[in-house]
């Protein structure tokens, strides 16, 4: 069975900890930008990791990579430290790159009160035009830039869609929707726009303290 004809129904998941599309059920193919700010007194250093793709269900059994050098942040500033996708780990140190914690991102939404999602900041990112064509999912924010454009995603380097599932899963899912098809669900949905994913660290969690 297609894909296209196998997808029916959009389950919409916004909850405090962000907001996503369980792929699953839907065929919203959509970029993710995830923002990290600082609510600490002191400066951190943010290092975000991916899995790269290859084309093959076998990139999620690869080590995560990292996205950029560790990304300085001052406090009460906020910086991109991830583009395209979710993250699979976010690590953050202290100013002489020591570590100050280690995040998995096993299940989105489940940061151990270490994250918390700042939905007035996602809001005042939102730079939606309401007269584009892009299927907008209610209660998510969204960046518009060129970059989100289908012809300009580096397809090759980020397995936008098929990360959003369970390496088990993998194979399966790339089944039910092939390269192709997930680039063509991605222009008739969102194309030209991320997900704005906006984290605030939790300045009283416990490996904060100093």
């Amino acid at each position: 069975m297609k894909a296209k004809h196998y997808f029916l129904i959009i389950l919409l998941c916004a909850v405090v900890s962000g907001c996503w599309v369980d792929p699953a059920r839907s065929p919203h193919v959509y970029s993710n930008v995830t923002f990290i700010k600082n609510t600490l007194d002191y400066p951190v250093l943010v290092q975000s990791y991916f899995q790269k793709f290859n084309d093959s269900a076998n990139f999620c059994q690869k080590e995560p990579i990292a996205w950029s050098e560790p990304i300085l942040i001052q406090p009460n500033e906020y910086q991109i430290v991830m583009d395209y996708v979710i993250p699979q780990i976010i690590k953050i140190f202290d100013i002489d790159t020591v570590l100050i914690v280690d995040i998995q991102f096993y299940e989105l939404g489940k940061f151990d009160g270490i994250l918390k999602f700042n939905k007035a900041e996602a809001s005042n990112l939102d730079n939606r035009d309401g007269n584009d064509n892009a299927d907008f999912l209610k209660f998510c924010y969204y960046l518009k830039d060129d970059r989100y454009l289908v012809q300009n995603v580096p397809w090759d380097i980020y397995p936008i869609l098929y990360n959003e599932r369970d390496c088990p899963r993998m194979s399966e899912h790339m089944e039910r929707i092939s390269n192709n098809e997930r680039k063509e669900f991605y222009r008739a949905t969102t194309n030209g726009y991320a997900i704005i994913q906006f984290w605030e660290i939790n300045a009283e969690a416990a490996c904060f303290a100093q």
